[in-house]
């Protein structure tokens, strides 16, 4: 995987630079580091025992934590050029509809991410409302996220490292129950 910035082209005013979900929650478990300031205090219960690194979120993405750093050089190099910046975020209510509901919760930061359908899951007032969920649900292979990013929570914030433009705009998704 090779997170060089090297331009292809000069960054031009109406260009943009869509940086996607760099959330706690998609994050391994990774270092605290010495070489930057942290842009919030992060809470002793989401560090590893030795208070060396931050635990892994629930939807960990291995090798997730390399984009930060270059991520933030293209989003300075498109603030630089006069060009936008946006960021999505999943922002989730507690009880989302993409949630399992299973009493059995996944290992955080470990194990299947996704769980089988289950009992809940056959009604609509516990699943999503879209024709992706409804046919999958019909062919009898819907699955159901682990709890992720929900609204609040140090999951759903973005890592403490990774350094955006006061100018980003800031795309919410996920953000009502179904």
């Amino acid at each position: 995987l090779s997170l060089s910035f090297v331009p292809t082209a000069k960054i031009e005013t109406w260009d943009a630079l869509l940086v996607i979900d760099v959330q706690n929650d998609f994050l391994p478990e990774r270092p605290i580091r010495s070489d930057h300031t942290p842009l919030y205090a992060i809470p002793d219960d989401e560090l590893t025992a030795d208070k060396q690194h931050i635990r892994a979120g629930s939807l960990a993405v291995s090798g997730g934590d390399e984009v930060v750093d270059r991520v933030s050089e293209w989003a300075t190099a498109f603030e630089k050029a006069g060009a936008m910046v946006f960021m999505s975020l999943d922002w989730h209510t507690p009880d989302h509809c993409s949630f399992c509901r299973n009493p059995d919760r996944l290992p955080r930061g470990g194990g299947v991410a996704l769980c089988p359908q289950s009992e809940n899951a056959t009604s609509l007032a516990t699943r999503c409302e879209d024709e992706v969920t409804n046919a999958s649900y019909e062919r009898g292979d819907l699955v159901q996220w682990i709890d992720h990013c929900v609204q609040g929570s140090f999951g759903a914030r973005i890592d403490p490292y990774l350094q955006l433009p006061d100018s980003t705009i800031i795309v919410k998704k996920g953000f009502v129950h179904n």
